[in-house]
Order: structure tokens, then sequence, then C-alpha cells
């Protein structure tokens, strides 16, 4: 007999056998960032799990977990793996290394691994800077500052139900997320998103969206890739998640148009984010 334990909002499900003699306590932590060391070109796709196991299990636990690859093809497939962590005392970081094993069935986005210890788990990707398999997120919300006047904030991060939890417990604002995918670039550049041309202020039929901080020209897809690796554990903030923030408002009362739906078109990448509001 097994039982199931989820939580797709965190991105994890385990097939746990049951004890036939006394219940067992099963505890999932789920991690954003952390003072994480990883292999040589490797990407941690999934948020990091520690997973807690009671000793009296005799069967192996099957755990899945979600990742942010688009995986439709073999290739792909081989370029992942499961990795667990030991901690190095004189360093103070834990080190990823890659472990055998695991299931990455095409098409789905949850892998599965067979455990039977405690350990710490996450899913890792080897892929290159100009790789276009990861899927992103932008991370939209609106907070109102007053009568027809919002600050609206995008958050870059992975394509992950956990990520998405993570920057919903930071704004008091509902969040939208829009999936994206880098495309590639002429040449070897590495992949970005290119956003000059949000830097200054823009008018649009009696509303202004206008910079609340300075824009970059562009954000890296490495800059969203590492955040996770935080080597100061506990002091992870969203303002290091790569991001960007306007003023949306109406300045005249008169023009104003009863709603504003502004395309944001983010160069380098399929994102598909609009500014949408309507006049109060």
């Amino acid at each position: 007999m097994t039982s199931t334990l989820e939580n797709t909002d965190c991105g994890y499900k385990m097939i746990i056998p049951v004890a036939t003699e006394e219940e067992s306590s099963i505890n999932v932590r789920t991690i954003f960032s952390g003072p994480f060391v990883l292999p040589d070109g490797y990407t941690i796709v999934s948020a990091i799990y520690d997973i807690s196991l009671p000793e009296q299990l005799s069967k192996p636990v099957t755990v899945k977990l979600e990742h942010c690859v688009d995986l439709n093809d073999e290739i792909t497939a081989s370029k992942m793996c499961f990795a667990t962590a030991a901690i190095d005392l004189e360093k103070k970081v834990f080190v990823f290394d890659c472990v055998g094993g695991g299931s990455f069935p095409k098409g789905e986005t949850y892998a599965s691994l067979d455990i039977n210890d405690s350990c710490l788990l996450c899913v890792l990707y080897r892929g290159s800077t100009r790789d276009t398999s990861m899927k992103y997120a932008g991370q939209c919300s609106y907070v109102r500052d007053y009568k027809n006047s919002w600050t609206m904030s995008i958050l870059f991060t992975k394509h992950l139900s956990a990520h998405y939890k993570y920057t919903q417990s930071e704004t008091v604002a509902t969040i939208e997320s829009h999936p994206f995918l880098f495309t590639r670039r002429k040449g070897d550049g590495e992949l970005l998103m290119e956003l000059d041309k949000f830097k200054n202020q823009m008018d649009l039929k009696g509303w202004k969206v206008a910079p609340l901080t300075p824009i970059p020209d562009v954000i890296l897809k490495s800059q969203i890739d590492c955040v996770e690796l935080q080597q100061e554990f506990g002091k992870l903030q969203c303002r290091i998640i790569p991001s960007i923030e306007f003023s949306v408002y109406v300045y005249d009362e008169d023009a104003a148009t009863d709603e504003i739906d502004k395309y944001l078109d983010i160069g380098g990448t399929t994102s598909n984010i609009f500014i949408k509001r309507q006049r109060e």
C-alpha cells in the first residue's frame, strides 16, 4: 500500500509506502535560495527541497519535482539530473552533486526519483548561456497608490509554482504569472531580454507609464539563473530578483481612455505582457 503527499503550489509530489506498525512522519521544506554550489555548467531548474524521512520505511519514497525545462526530446532529457547536497563545514556551503537514476518524461513538467534517505534535493540542467530550453515567467502585480494611480512590478523568475508562491508571499497584490522563453540571438550572443525601450516615460492617451527605478538596458538570462545561489542564507529579498517597476496613472482626466492596454515588447523573449488598468 502507498499514500500520496502532494503540494503542487510548492512543486512536489511524493508516493510513500504506508508503514504497517506505526504512522510515519515525513517533512518537506521548500527552499528558494541558499549558500549552494553547483557542478560546473549546471543550473537549478526546480525549487530546492529539504526532505526528512523516518528510518522505519521499508521501501523507497518516490519523489516528483516540478522543473522548468521545455522537455521535448531525449537529448534535452539527457542533460538533466537529480542532485543532492552535502555540507562543506569549512566554507559553510551546501555542495550539490548529480545522483544516478531519475525519470524525465518527455512533455511533462515533473521528474521523479526514488529515495531511501533524508536529503536536500533538486533538479539540475546542463545547458549553455545560449540554451533556450528553460522556461521563465514575468511575475506581474499592481499596487494601488491612489485613485487612477498604480505601481506595477514585474519580477523575472523561473517558471515554477514554488517561485510564483514565493513572489506572491512578498506582495499584498495578486500576482499574474506570464511564462516565456528566451529566443536565440545572432552570432554567439548570450541570451538576454532587451529593456532599453522602457527607460523613458510613455504617454498613452491621457495615461502615463513612468519607470519608478532605473530600467537596465538588458537583463541577462544568467542573472535569473543564479538567483538561488545566495551565499548569505536567509537574507534573500525580492530586490535581488531581476525586476522592473513602473508608475501607471491617469494624468489628463479629459483625454484619458477608460482603459490602458499597452503591450510591453520585451526583445529577446517570447514574453506576452500587457500593462492593463481600468480607469476608476
